[in-house]
């Protein structure tokens, strides 16, 4: 494992909290072929705290499965009554938050695509995209000067 420095990178500021996932990680981690890592199924667990049980993340995460497809379907009834109701309105999207992430719909009244067997042009109407969008640097900046030090490392070492 390669040693942290975190004098002139920024990493001094991230909580230590990261810095002690991150050893627990690394330590766990294989490079192999090609570049591709990789992790022991339980690495996630290894990593959480002892208050918080993978069994309330599963749970938490169920939720926000189902409330991400709640949404969506009350956005396409929405969808459906809104052009129903307006022949010029072309979409509806919304944006809700879900803790630190957040869950985006759009409904599309119309779109063409093509049929991946046939390559033909077609229209879809009610065309919908969901999105669960992960608050990963909503916490502290940690995120944002870790992506910084990583770089000015990778700098240093390579830019030569």
């Amino acid at each position: 494992m390669s040693e942290v420095k975190t004098a002139a990178t920024g990493l001094e500021k991230v909580s230590e909290t990261v810095k002690v996932i991150a050893t627990t990680i690394e330590s766990q981690l294989t490079v192999g072929d090609a570049g591709v890592v990789t992790a022991p199924d339980s690495l996630y667990e290894a990593t959480l705290p002892a208050d918080l049980p993978l069994d309330t993340v599963k749970r938490v995460q169920a939720h926000t499965v189902d409330f991400a497809n709640g949404l969506t379907l009350a956005m396409g009834n929405l969808g459906l009554k809104t052009f129903e109701g307006d022949k010029e309105a072309a979409q509806i999207s919304t944006k809700v938050k879900a803790g630190h992430d957040h869950v985006s719909v759009e409904v599309l009244r119309s779109k063409e695509v093509r049929n991946p067997s046939t390559g033909v042009a077609m229209t879809k109407y009610g065309s919908v995209s969901t999105k669960h969008v992960s608050g990963i640097g909503a916490s502290r900046g940690d995120y944002k000067r870790i992506q910084d030090d990583v770089s000015s490392r990778h700098t240093a070492i390579f830019s030569a």
